[in-house]
């Protein structure tokens, strides 16, 4: 985890104010080491946080030892070895990650990105080309934001913050992203809260030079056909991925925490990486909700004992308050998920301990849960309809559900044949059909869907195209979210299971090979069942903590409560969103829709807090 901020000059020389402003906004990101390099037509910051053994020896911004080419970088490349073989020359010029990206581009150019695996975001600016190139991971896990100044100058950063309080005017807020967020929609990848400031998506790659448009191209897209494997051969296959990506997120430069739930994913990740390196080299953290029922500590205890690795834990109920609204006023973007609540504490907890870097097991369940019904429709489009019956039972399905169900799948994979050439079409025509409004939040009937972004080839059933949008859009702007908790913290995350080489095999594998055995995670229990606890592999009551969740968000509501509600938001009934507070203070375990009642919240305070940072103009309701 590092942070960059890079100006592209445009008409007019900017002020020492927003020079200064780019190198200071980003220090939270970076705090062992800034540096700033005014390149004339360009200006570069840099703020270092050193998460790998190497990262010590970098300095940015990094210039190539023999062209005029600068790198500022928030960057660990996972496949070093592959690249020093690839660009020959002497392994000590090639030491960094830093020397791995720079030694890329001088080869391969701005196509250097289809040989990089990793979490990365880069700047580079070549003096030759007078061109500032920009690159993102591609699940978009190091954050990059953007705008164009008025005077035609480009901002590029690490943080929203640094790249809007560069405009320097009173800003304007994207409203189509305020609703979809307050109606806890999929957001349009590319887009902020405010209106003139874009992120650049994962999977993307974007070129800026002087006088001439921005422009910007997706390099990765999650195109994989059908893959006819045993089960077996795919166990053993996820099983050497999955080593292979808990081995390079173990590259730190001292004790390795890991966020342990007691769950499948997390406990995954703690056994392989306790196989991997010496225990003592582990510490896993986890958070307890003593006398409530969402408390897992058992689980986390029996877990830890079970893999031989040192425990610390966190009580909820003692743990410090996590100030929602100051993390949008420090950020000047929506809060975080509720669930950082819990997570902050328990980061600065392995922070306190000497540990740098925190591994988790996001993504887990979105990779190799499964789903019986899901299995049985890719069997019926196979015409494997007894075999489709069988499972269903297996599942649980009343004799009398199983036809129903079959025909339904039938009938749906007819439409589907008929319809191939239109799905955009279809999915828009059905979105229109959702209701206008939630009980809170009003749907303006201007807002146009945002289109699939995924593109599906082989056999593919509904449940992996969901997936896989999930990876390219939904993950994009989540990730962004996240990515505040390593800084407030002190640690760098890494999330093995967004491993992009494991991503694209289990994605290729059929519905059927993930629900193996005729069980929920089934290939998961094939690959790590021997190194799971018996007590997490049979683990029925795993979910999401609707108690701890309320808590999280009736501390945000008591924040609410001293905030003056100055700002009117048109699509967002407060009075509403108060009463669904007050049922559930009064019921917190059966919230409901706490997630929609989160996010509506979020942008409420979001734009309060703008609102008493810089003026909106407009009327003086302060509407938008």
């Amino acid at each position: 985890m590092s942070g960059f901020a890079v100006l592209l000059r445009g008409a007019n020389e900017p002020s020492p104010q927003v020079l200064t402003g780019l190198a200071a906004d980003i220090v939270a990101r970076g705090p062992d080491r800034q540096s700033v390099l005014d390149c004339g037509p360009t200006f570069l910051a840099h703020a270092q946080f050193c998460t790998t053994p190497e990262s010590q020896a970098e300095r940015f911004p990094l210039r190539h030892t023999e062209r005029p080419i600068w790198l500022v970088a928030d960057a660990r490349v996972d496949n070093g070895a592959e690249l020093r073989a690839a660009l020959g020359g002497s392994p000590d010029r090639l030491l960094t990650d830093a020397d791995l990206i720079l030694g890329a581009y001088c080869k391969w150019g701005e196509r250097l990105v289809e040989h990089l695996y990793g979490d990365f975001a880069f700047a580079i600016w070549d003096e030759e080309l007078q061109t500032l190139f920009v690159g993102r991971d591609h699940f978009g896990i190091r954050p990059v934001y953007w705008t164009e100044l008025p005077d035609g100058g480009r901002v590029v950063g690490s943080t929203l913050r640094s790249v809007v309080r560069a405009r320097q005017e009173v800003l304007a807020y994207d409203d189509d992203y305020l609703v979809r967020f307050a109606r806890a929609m999929d957001c349009d990848p590319e887009a902020t809260p405010h209106r003139f400031v874009r992120r650049l998506p994962g999977g993307h790659v974007m070129t800026m030079a002087a006088g001439r448009p921005t422009s910007s191209r997706r390099y990765w897209v999650l195109d994989v056909p059908h893959r006819s494997v045993s089960v077996d051969e795919a166990a053993a296959e996820v099983r050497r991925l999955f080593e292979a990506s808990v081995r390079h997120r173990l590259r730190a430069p001292g004790r390795v925490a890991i966020q342990l739930s007691g769950g499948f994913d997390s406990t995954s990740v703690a056994a392989v990486a306790a196989q991997l390196v010496d225990a003592k080299q582990l510490l896993a953290v986890g958070v307890e909700f003593p006398g409530l029922p969402c408390d897992e500590g058992h689980y986390i205890r029996d877990a830890a004992h079970h893999i031989g690795i040192e425990l610390r834990t966190i009580d909820a109920k003692q743990a410090p308050e996590y100030d929602f609204v100051e993390e949008i006023a420090a950020s000047m973007d929506l809060p975080s998920t509720p669930d950082s609540r819990w997570y902050v504490p328990l980061d600065r907890l392995a922070a306190s301990s000497g540990c740098r870097v925190v591994l988790d097991g996001q993504g887990g369940d979105h990779l190799l849960h499964g789903s019986m019904q899901a299995a049985a429709a890719g069997l019926i489009a196979r015409g494997h309809v007894i075999r489709a019956g069988h499972l269903l039972r297996h599942a649980g399905y009343r004799a009398r559900d199983v036809p129903r169900f079959l025909v339904r799948q039938l009938a749906g994979a007819f439409v589907h044949v008929l319809s191939r050439s239109s799905r955009v079409a279809l999915y828009r025509a059905r979105w229109r059909r959702q209701p206008q409004t939630t009980e809170f939040v009003t749907r303006p009937a201007s807002m146009v869907p945002t289109d699939v972004p995924f593109r599906m080839r082989g056999r593919w059933g509904r449940s992996r195209g969901m997936r896989a949008n999930h990876y390219l859009g939904h993950l994009c702007w989540f990730e962004d979210l996240w990515d505040r908790l390593g800084p407030a913290s002190g640690v760098e995350a890494r999330h093995p299971y967004l491993d992009v080489r494991l991503v694209e095999y289990v994605l290729s594998l059929s519905e059927e090979i993930l629900v193996a055995d005729r069980r929920l995670r089934g290939l998961h229990r094939r690959v790590l069942g021997q190194s799971l606890p018996v007590a997490t592999l049979n683990r029925t009551d795993k979910a999401v903590f609707n108690d701890s969740w309320v808590l999280a968000g009736l501390s945000l509501t008591r924040k609410l409560t001293g905030v003056p509600h100055s700002v009117h938001l048109p699509f967002i009934d407060v009075e509403a969103l108060e009463r669904a507070g007050v049922r559930a203070a009064a019921a917190p375990s059966s919230v409901g829709p706490i997630w929609e009642w989160w996010c509506a919240w979020s942008v409420h305070a979001w734009a309060n807090a703008q609102h008493g940072l810089r003026p909106f103009g407009g009327d003086s309701q302060g509407e938008i």
